[in-house]
């Protein structure tokens, strides 16, 4: 079995604590050239003394072009056994000419790889994320943050943009605010990204749209002021979307949930366990054998089992929407590690679209007919 550097994802609520958990980053990490490493795994664990995190050793096995490396070796019981493989692999010739161009990023203080990357890599560490956002940071409110060693996630939210939803039996605003989610990798593989960003005030359920009008993601080449201009851009990008994600809002909160109608959609649903008695254990996105039927029947089943109070409360009104059906995988989100979490509310943003794209290719279908 491969011994990996855990790596957890922490959650900060405040910039304070995020910026003292980067301070100094810039200084400890550091890029060494793999020609001047020993390319060997001992014991497991170590590369030249140095521990690897799961997403470096998965960057080792994919270099010596052997397809599931890492699945294989992970599996392998016999302390050492797996080591013996991998560095059976890496001294191919091949694997060799491919790694000695390739350099290692390190984390000096926790003296872990994190990475491997190309010589033309550009290093943007975390704490020089956040000074040159400064000024952004300064216009929006702080959110919260996802960090740990190679990866930062910050969820900012606007001040003046945001829909309701409708109003509660209180009279208080159902609203859901906008905002951004940038995220940066120190570790090769993660370019800077800026993704719509939205929060619903009573459930505290967060969203990461997906893109839709660029890729808004920046590679880590090139020199600093033009790399730096290329993110602004992206940055400005991205805020010039949140009228289609208002739009996209509307359009579900237009539409009724409807259990037979979705079992008629080709829809990628966010990837967790669904606890619903008739399909129990059944993981999203492999349903394709059920009857159009039973699949309804899922899911008009599937808002008692999965979400959380505001989903309970939402699905025993009449008027329940498409947008509460999505909120419901977003409310549930909520009870996963830091990890599955980010991952769920990314793809409610990709289901979100789904189905927004589905509600505008029936309507132009319509359109035809007519």
């Amino acid at each position: 079995m491969l011994n990996v550097h855990p790596n957890p994802t922490r959650c900060l609520k405040s910039l304070e604590e995020l910026e003292a958990c980067v301070q100094d980053d810039e200084r400890k990490l550091q890029l060494i050239p793999l020609a001047s490493l020993e390319l060997k795994l001992r014991d497991d664990t170590t590369l030249s003394g140095l521990t690897l995190t799961m997403r470096a050793l998965r960057q080792l096995c994919s270099r010596t072009q052997a397809r599931g490396a890492f699945n294989v070796l992970d599996r392998l019981s016999e302390r050492g056994l797996a080591s013996t493989a991998l560095n059976n692999l890496l001294a191919s010739e091949e694997a060799r000419c491919d790694l000695q161009r390739r350099v290692a990023v390190v984390n000096s203080e926790h003296s872990v790889i994190t990475g491997f990357v190309g010589g033309g890599y550009q290093l943007y560490p975390h704490s020089r994320m956040l000074k040159d956002f400064s000024g952004l940071l300064d216009q929006v409110d702080f959110h919260e943050s996802f960090w740990n060693l190679d990866t930062l996630h910050v969820r900012v939210l606007e001040r003046q943009r945001g829909v309701t939803l409708r109003h509660l039996p209180n009279g208080e605003p159902d609203r859901i605010r906008l905002g951004l989610d940038l995220g940066n990798g120190v570790s090769g593989g993660r370019a800077l990204k800026s993704s719509v960003f939205t929060l619903r005030l009573i459930c505290t359920n967060g969203m990461v749209a997906t893109q839709t009008l660029s890729r808004r993601k920046v590679a880590h080449r090139g020199r600093s002021e033009r790399f730096l201009k290329r993110v602004e851009d992206v940055i400005e990008l991205s805020r010039d979307e949140y009228e289609v994600i208002e739009r996209q809002v509307d359009d579900l909160i237009a539409r009724p949930f409807d259990p037979d109608w979705l079992s008629r959609q080709e829809l990628e649903l966010p990837p967790m366990k669904m606890p619903v008695p008739s399909m129990a254990g059944t993981p999203a996105g492999k349903r394709s054998s059920v009857q159009l039927d039973s699949l309804s029947e899922w899911y008009r089943e599937l808002p008692q089992h999965i979400g959380g109070p505001v989903t309970r409360n939402r699905f025993s009104q009449p008027d329940a929407s498409l947008f509460d059906f999505v909120e419901m995988f977003t409310e549930h989100a909520q009870l996963y590690n830091n990890e599955d979490r980010q991952r769920i509310e990314h793809e409610a943003g990709r289901l979100s679209k789904g189905l927004v794209s589905a509600i505008g290719s029936e309507h132009g279908n319509h359109r035809k007919q007519i």
